[in-house]
């Protein structure tokens, strides 16, 4: 997971942005990763895949970094990776989260979720999860450039953790 958001916060908006037909994927040998799927729309991407690749499909992504924020505060200084991740779950994963997958016209994965903070405590329903792994990431480093298609990055390198 950790390689996977260290390509995907690179990409410009016009590398990130789905074109008909196109192809948004990161080779990693063994294992394919395809574009972060919060894309609003139906997205029709055809991408060649060998059949000894295993495919990495993000369909409710989030990651949380220590950056330092406009006013110069740092809110999770002195916060482990691990809760970076918890942190990306609670905070950056919540919503009405719907995906259904079809590859070559079969369906492979479904996931139907919700979440929000309620109070304070994170209230999660989990309605389906066919064929979708729930995982927190173990920590890492991510170097956000200057030039990418996420908006509001603070812009460096920070410690980070993920929740996929």
């Amino acid at each position: 997971m950790s390689k996977w958001w260290t390509w995907w916060v690179t990409p410009t908006i016009d590398e990130a942005t789905p074109k008909p037909d196109g192809c948004l994927i990161h080779d990693m040998g063994s294992m394919v990763a395809l574009m972060d799927t919060i894309v609003s729309g139906k997205l029709h991407q055809l991408c060649e895949i060998s059949s000894n690749q295993s495919i990495m499909i993000p369909l409710w992504a989030a990651f949380w970094e220590d950056s330092i924020s406009e006013n110069g505060e740092q809110p999770l200084k002195g916060y482990t990776y691990e809760q970076f991740s918890k942190v990306a779950r609670e905070k950056g994963d919540l919503g009405a989260i719907t995906s259904l997958v079809n590859i070559d016209g079969s369906p492979v994965a479904k996931l139907d979720v919700v979440s929000s903070l309620m109070s304070g405590l994170l209230d999660y329903k989990i309605n389906s999860m066919d064929n979708v792994t729930d995982i927190y990431s173990k920590g890492f480093n991510i170097t956000i450039p200057e030039d990418n298609h996420f908006a509001d990055q603070n812009i460096g390198k920070w410690r980070s953790g993920a929740h996929e």
